[in-house]
């Protein structure tokens, strides 16, 4: 599951993918993608890392009815959780950011 950042505005691809986890950010539209990650969906903590809200993600996909896909979903933040990748309050996934 990739959330790309591009000029301002925030898409999700391969939101099927459990596997990966990461937030792309189009470098040749930093400034333009700046309010996004001081937005709801997306914190930056440093300059390779985010943190997701996890409901916003969940809207974002347009998935939240599909059982299948949030039981998966679910599968994913428990093994992030074990790697300490959820924020205190289990509302934010980690994800490292790569630059595009």
């Amino acid at each position: 599951m990739i959330v790309q950042v591009s000029a301002g505005k925030v898409a999700l691809f391969e939101p099927d993918d459990f596997r990966k986890f990461k937030v792309t950010l189009d470098s040749s539209s930093e400034d333009a993608a700046a309010n996004v990650l001081k937005g709801p969906l997306l914190r930056l903590e440093g300059t390779d890392t985010a943190w997701v809200d996890i409901e916003s993600l969940v809207a974002l996909s347009g998935k939240a009815s599909e059982d299948i896909w949030v039981a998966s979903l679910q599968r994913m933040i428990e093994g992030a959780r074990a790697h300490g990748w959820i924020s205190a309050d289990g509302k934010e996934i980690r994800a490292h950011i790569e630059r595009v």
